[in-house]
């Protein structure tokens, strides 16, 4: 790819943040950038040396406020969100005209949503990928039989917040929607939102009501169901790394290990037999980075219903139920007892995730989308 450049914002560096992709996806979009053989530099550089690159890449918003530079140049910007773009709904409509302006999601869950709302934007869905030079399998002793990372947020703090900003009739309709969504863990919020409007009256087109309603309905059903899944094996010696808060939550066996950064986690997955995961409701039916992570360590993951995992993992995962999970200390206790079982099935997940899923894999896909190269 002569003459072709790629921008990255941000810096390479796996330093610094609590176990999520922050510390770790543009370093690991560089590398795989390179390994495809497409030359790659970072923003910081090129504005140093006065040169503009062919596409510009950002995780979430990182660098925002430089944006403008290269798209008001006719420059592809790729906006690559591990969360729901309505998150960063500020960012979004400030460049929804753009036609290079291009949003790329690692669920396609708001793919109706955003065609909605913002017809005029590119969506791309682009599974999470890992990184193989952090998430590997070394043949370090399995020291811990279960573990759960995770962050925790007081969501009961933001729903009096929101109670405070509305109506009592408005308020009223969300408490309905969070109950219905407590109890339909699988349903989408775009979809949920839709299926209320004609019960009480109220506009699918109005964007500030389906973002206040969104933002604090799907992390309060993301947080709650973590704290559900953790209390239900409180027989089990859990391990539990994340927010203080979590320590609030724990009861019988299970243990709070404190808070861990990126670097700290690969090792901690990597002794770890089983990694639970529960999918955030803001990202459902896409794939999520702790998933792929485990697998890369030889670490069996159960996981909540996950269409896309499913169907990328087959039984190679083993999956408990979205709204009861009551089945979930059956599943635990199969694996625990069968553990030589479970190592093989862990064994044959890791195959297929270093030969699909790297982060070299979703730069191939995306540079056969927007180029298409293969």
């Amino acid at each position: 790819m002569e003459n072709f450049l790629v921008g990255l914002y941000g810096s390479k560096s796996y330093e610094g943040g609590t176990y999520n992709m922050l510390a770790g996806f543009i370093a690991a979009v560089h590398d795989a950038l390179e390994s495809k053989g497409i030359p790659v530099k970072f923003m910081n550089e090129l504005a140093k040396e006065g040169e503009i690159p062919n596409i510009t890449i950002s995780f979430n918003t990182s660098g925002f406020d430089a944006w403008d530079t290269t798209i008001s140049q006719g420059r592809p910007h790729i906006m690559w969100g591990v969360n729901s773009p309505f998150l960063f709904l500020p960012a979004i409509e400030k460049f929804k005209d753009i036609q290079h302006f291009i949003y790329a999601a690692v669920s396609p869950v708001d793919q109706y949503a955003m065609n909605h709302f913002f017809p005029d934007i590119t969506y791309l869905y682009l599974q999470h990928g890992y990184d193989p030079k952090l998430w590997y399998y070394d043949d370090t002793e399995k020291e811990y039989d279960l573990i759960y990372m995770s962050s925790l947020k007081d969501y009961s703090a933001d729903i009096e917040a929101l109670k405070s900003q509305l109506d009592p009739g408005m308020y009223a309709i969300f408490m309905e929607m969070l109950d219905y969504a407590m109890r339909n863990t699988n349903v989408s919020f775009w979809n949920i939102f839709n299926s209320f409007a004609p019960l009480y009256n109220y506009s699918i087109d109005e964007i500030s009501f389906y973002y206040i309603y969104f933002l604090t309905l799907s992390y309060a059903v993301t947080y709650q169901k973590r704290i559900e899944m953790v209390k239900s094996l409180k027989d089990f010696n859990l391990k539990v790394w994340g927010d203080p808060l979590w320590e609030k939550y724990i009861e019988g066996k299970v243990e709070y290990m404190g808070s861990a950064n990126l670097l700290e986690a690969t090792e901690i997955v990597r002794k770890s037999r089983i990694v639970l995961h529960q999918q955030p409701m803001q990202t459902i039916f896409g794939s999520h980075e702790r998933v792929l992570h485990a697998m890369a360590s030889n670490s069996f993951v159960i996981s909540d219903k996950n269409p896309q995992l499913k169907l990328s993992f087959e039984d190679k995962i083993s999956f408990y139920n979205h709204n009861e999970i009551e089945n979930l200390p059956d599943i635990v206790n199969e694996h625990l007892k069968n553990k030589e079982a479970t190592f093989l099935k862990a064994q044959q997940g890791r195959e297929i995730v270093l030969n699909n899923h790297t982060w070299a894999h979703r730069i191939s896909l995306l540079m056969k989308l927007l180029l298409g190269t293969n």
